[in-house]
């Protein structure tokens, strides 16, 4: 009789990039009209029927260049995953809003949300109106005061608690978190706020950027803005920007981590 094969279990990463504008976050949900629900429905349509675990949930309509997911995958001892040919029978049954960068094996300890160390964001406001790009830029006529934007983003730098900038309700054990990024910085296209951080809180970098452009309208004073800052009150603070301008661009790992080498800013801006 002969030996039933011993199955193997790898753990891969899967880097994502998406346009949010047609999904109701990355979340799975029951309707299913989720990223999560539709790359774990095409990895059972070309390999296995397995559950995927993101780095980050962004919410409806937000968008990313980056994301990443891990997930379990079984085989036959000795027989490895090609995993050119994996993401591309993927992308081939994924909806063209979403796309496979690229996929590769990770240490079985390794997990895509609580192993990263970092994550980066954009936020892309335009300057005039450009139908080809409603849903991934948020305009504004007026000019901003881009040396008040920075001198603002200047005080987020540091561990703080971003309490202020937190959705109410939020399912969080602590407020704090470690922002090592934070600018505005002028585009070919009008403006993109910049922030990197160790975690964020939910709805943190739409409420930041939204309070920070009333400090580049004139509309807030840099006093005031560390007023918010420090009041830990979520109704002090500024409107959150809608969600189509915001873009996850980044997932920082370890160095022990294998990270592809994307040119991501480029990437973003060919959204736009």
């Amino acid at each position: 009789m002969e030996k039933a094969l011993t199955k193997k279990v790898n753990r891969y990463f899967l880097w994502i990039c998406y346009k949010g504008t047609p999904y109701a976050g990355w979340q799975k949900q029951p309707h299913g009209n989720t990223v999560q629900n539709h790359v774990e429905k095409a990895l059972a349509q070309v390999c296995q029927k397995v559950k995927i675990y993101g780095s980050s949930r962004t919410d409806q309509g937000v968008h990313a260049t980056a994301n990443v997911a891990h997930v379990d995958l079984h085989s036959p001892l000795g027989e490895a995953i090609d995993c050119h040919q994996l993401r591309r029978n993927l992308n081939g049954v994924l909806p063209r809003a979403i796309y496979i960068r690229a996929i590769h094996p990770v240490p079985p300890h390794i997990h895509a949300r609580h192993s990263a160390i970092g994550r980066s964001y954009r936020y892309h406001i335009s300057a005039y109106r450009n139908p080809f790009t409603l849903d991934t830029t948020y305009h504004l006529r007026t000019a901003l005061d881009v040396s008040q934007l920075n001198a603002a983003a200047a005080l987020l730098i540091g561990e703080q608690n971003f309490t202020s900038f937190c959705k109410k309700k939020a399912n969080v054990t602590h407020y704090y978190c470690n922002v090592t990024e934070a600018k505005w910085e002028k585009t070919s296209y009008g403006y993109a706020f910049i922030i990197s951080a160790n975690r964020f809180l939910h709805g943190m970098v739409r409420s930041l950027a939204g309070t920070l452009l009333q400090v580049g309208l004139h509309q807030c004073r840099l006093a005031d803005f560390t007023q918010i800052l420090l009041a830990k009150d979520r109704c002090q603070a500024g409107p959150a920007l809608p969600a189509h301008g915001l873009f996850l661009t980044k997932v920082t790992y370890p160095p022990a981590v294998s990270t592809p080498n994307f040119d991501n800013e480029a990437y973003t801006l060919g959204f736009l």
